[in-house]
């Protein structure tokens, strides 16, 4: 079996294959991770609750946009499975040509991203990835990362907007059940929610008039789900997309099974 491990800003994201299946994944706040014995107790605690063994655990493989939880990652690897991790990176050989002016700038997730939309579903594709960034990434048919667009993530636009704005307050960021709110939580939320939709629908059409190429549009993340049930420009949603591309990731550096 292989461990993925996905670690982004705000959550980190375990995922466990066999076969190229996902058997099970669950998620962690990253902050959570602060030492690589507590690295290993969220694996331990992962493990046995979703019925597997840690001897069972035959590869690691880590893309992580957090450097210094990183090498907590890499260590816990080590002393709890005893496996030296596969970490992954802009500069990883995947076959894909990162066409942006320095590769090493874009995030590992992104590329996984757009890595598991190639090999998955072809052509040319957007991939959108609502964390803690909202984010666009470009892939042609032909496994050229153009690029993309970060935007504010919903719960950080969220979190900003209560903070900076003294009578406003946290939401629950979810669709009220008209755009024009009569409360001011359901305006925050109309506004947070469609404004997303709004976003995605608006970028998903400048992409396209950009490039004059129509696109097969993944999204991924936590509000993948809600938002696709209000627009039709979202064709595809694979919220464990980044995983799957971190488990291709791995067959393709080392060549091996696991």
């Amino acid at each position: 079996m292989l461990l993925a491990i996905d670690c982004g800003n705000t959550n980190t994201v375990f995922g466990i294959y066999n076969d190229k299946k996902l058997l099970s994944q669950g998620r962690f706040t990253t902050r959570e991770l602060g030492t690589s014995s507590e690295c290993a107790m969220a694996v331990d605690w992962f493990i046995e609750r979703n019925s597997h063994a840690p001897e069972e655990i035959k590869a690691v493989v880590i893309g992580s946009v957090v450097p210094h939880v990183t090498g907590r990652l890499i260590e816990m690897s080590r002393l709890y499975f005893g496996i030296e991790a596969v970490v992954v990176d802009g500069m990883s050989p995947l076959g894909i040509k990162i066409l942006y002016d320095n590769p090493q700038e874009v995030g590992t997730d992104r590329i996984m991203g757009a890595l598991a939309a190639h090999k998955l579903y072809g052509g040319d594709c957007i991939v959108i990835d609502f964390g803690t960034a909202t984010t666009f990434d470009v892939i042609n048919k032909d496994a050229e990362y153009l690029g993309g667009v970060i935007c504010p993530g919903v719960q950080t636009s969220a979190s900003s907007l209560s903070k900076k704005a003294a009578q406003l307050f946290n939401v629950d960021v979810s669709p009220p059940g008209n755009v024009i709110g009569k409360t001011t939580a359901d305006s925050m939320k109309s506004g947070l929610f469609y404004g997303t939709v709004a976003m995605v629908e608006g970028f998903v059409l400048k992409i396209t008039e950009e490039l004059k190429t129509s696109f097969t549009v993944i999204a991924t993340g936590g509000y993948a789900g809600m938002v696709s049930k209000h627009t039709q420009v979202i064709n595809i949603v694979n919220e464990s997309l980044v995983l799957d591309g971190l488990e291709m990731a791995y067959s393709i550096i080392t060549g091996q099974s696991y």
